[in-house]
This record gives C-alpha cells, sequence and structure tokens, in this order.
C-alpha cells in the first residue's frame, strides 16, 4: 500500500473516532447533582434498632446530615421520610438501615464528584451561578409512637451512627443516657436526669428544660475540637455537672447550679457568659 493511501486511511479513522473520544470526555468530567428534595417513603411494622452508616464527611459537616427522631403515636408502625437521591432504607433482621445509595458508591468507586444540593426546576445548574459549593442538608426524618422511641433510647446498642446528628423532639423522658461519638440536638424536650458523653462533639438544646444533667467533656487532639454545647432559646438545666477533660464555654443564664469534675491532671478553662445577675463563683 502506498504511503499516501495509509496517510488517508489512517485521517479517515482518526475522523471516526473523534465524536466518540469527545463524547467519553464529556460525560466523564459531567456535573453530578444529587437532590435532596427528591424524597421517598418506607414503612415498617417495628423495629429492634436503628443504624445509619452513611457518612458525607467530604460533602457535610456533622450538623448538615441529621437523623430526627420524632414521636407520633397516630402512626402505625414506623414511618421514615428520606431523601432518595442520597440514601436507602431498609429493614434487615429487625435493624431498620440508613445506607448511602448504590449510585454514589458506584460514583466513589471512580473517583467522580458529586455535589448535594436542593435543585430549583426553574433553573439550569450548570449556570455558573449554581450553588454546588453550598451543599444541603441531608436530613432523614423517623416517626414512630412515643413508647418505641423510648424503648430505642433506653438501649444502647439500639442506635448507632456512623456520622451526623441525632436530633430528638418532643419528648419527655425520666432519663436519657447518650453514650455515643456524635452530635446530639434535643429540641423540645424535658428530662428529669440525662448523661451524655459524646466525645468532642456538639450538644445543641432548643427549648429544652432537664433536671440534672451529668454531661462529660473531651478533646479531639488530631482535629483540635472538644465537646461544645449551644444553648439556644429556652434551655434550662437545673444542676450541672461536668465530667470535664476539656475547656467549654457555657451560657450562664441556662444553669441554676454548675459543679465541676475533673477525669485528668491537665488544667482547663470553663468560662462563663451571658452572666447577668449576681453569682458565687467559688
Amino acid at each position: 500500500m502506498k504511503t499516501t493511501t495509509k496517510i488517508i486511511i489512517g485521517l479517515i479513522a482518526v475522523s471516526y473516532l473523534l465524536p466518540f473520544t469527545d463524547f467519553e470526555i464529556e460525560r466523564t468530567t459531567e456535573k453530578v447533582f444529587l437532590d435532596t428534595s427528591v424524597r421517598a417513603s418506607f414503612k415498617a411494622k417495628e423495629a429492634k434498632a436503628i443504624a445509619s452508616y452513611a457518612v458525607y464527611s467530604d460533602q457535610l459537616n456533622t450538623d448538615q446530615y441529621r437523623v430526627m427522631l420524632i414521636p407520633d403515636d397516630k402512626v402505625g408502625g414506623i414511618v421514615v421520610d428520606y431523601p432518595a437521591e442520597l440514601v436507602e432504607v431498609s429493614l434487615s433482621k429487625g435493624v431498620l438501615q440508613i445506607n448511602k445509595t448504590k449510585r454514589i458508591a458506584e460514583l466513589e468507586r471512580n473517583s467522580i464528584s458529586y455535589y448535594i444540593t436542593e435543585i430549583d426546576s426553574q433553573k439550569d445548574p450548570n449556570e455558573e451561578d449554581s450553588t454546588e459549593d453550598i451543599p444541603a442538608n441531608v436530613i432523614v426524618y423517623i416517626k414512630a409512637p412515643t413508647k418505641t422511641i423510648k424503648a430505642l433510647l433506653a438501649n444502647q446498642k439500639a442506635f448507632y451512627m456512623a456520622f451526623g446528628t441525632l436530633d430528638l423532639q418532643d419528648l419527655d423522658l425520666e432519663t436519657l443516657d447518650i453514650q455515643k461519638n456524635i452530635s446530639l440536638s434535643l429540641r423540645r424536650c424535658t428530662i428529669k436526669n440525662a448523661t451524655i458523653n459524646i466525645g468532642p462533639q456538639l450538644l445543641t438544646t432548643y427549648k429544652t428544660r432537664i433536671n440534672n444533667l451529668t454531661l462529660y467533656t473531651k478533646a479531639d487532639s488530631d482535629s483540635s475540637i472538644s465537646t461544645s454545647i449551644d444553648e439556644q432559646e429556652e434551655t434550662y438545666v437545673n444542676n450541672l455537672v461536668l465530667k470535664a477533660a476539656s475547656d467549654i464555654i457555657l451560657n450562664h443564664t441556662a444553669y441554676g447550679h454548675i459543679k465541676v469534675e475533673k477525669i485528668n491532671t491537665m488544667p482547663l478553662s470553663i468560662t462563663l457568659n451571658n452572666i447577668q445577675e449576681n453569682a458565687i463563683l467559688k
């Protein structure tokens, strides 16, 4: 075959393959958006435990992924409302399981970036002003009878979260004992006796009253974070006992009495903000 003929054939082959090459490049660089507003529902008659294995630490802060336990005595069994493009919900051997979707697992295996957002149907997500840099919250709502929620909380082995915030709402409890390395939010709760040991995470309280609270504080030397508390509107703790191994900042008006019990030999600082009346500090 002549050299000229070989060159022509080569050019024809390259021109034929180029559209497919361009398609592959476009496919692998396409932005993948996962919409939190696409919701689904899962129902179960009962569950002896709840386990959330979904971890989004590369995309979200711990307060942006929440599992909310909501007491509702009108529902029969357990009803889960969840973002279907982000998580899957199933029941296995009595355990209600929350996992990332298979699609996310595949994206991560192939090192393909994805963006967690609440997509505006009126807007092109590929526009320059897309909200991909502001990830939307991923929230799983679990409604169950009050008795069921209390039974789950009473058993330390009945609840597991690999990442995120456990959000408890509208509960009236004699005791609450949380020994998990997760952030915790208490909204409109009334608790007689609470022991909270959540490691170097955040405790948030809103319109919550606790008679006796034992709070463990801990620092994480690797990440320079430590246990913290955000006492929001109408929070009041009558007696606070700090089992302290790290510094902490407290809102003075949220407490009737504060006792500090150090659990190591290192010096630490307790900062009291918002002192509005005479107080005996020692």
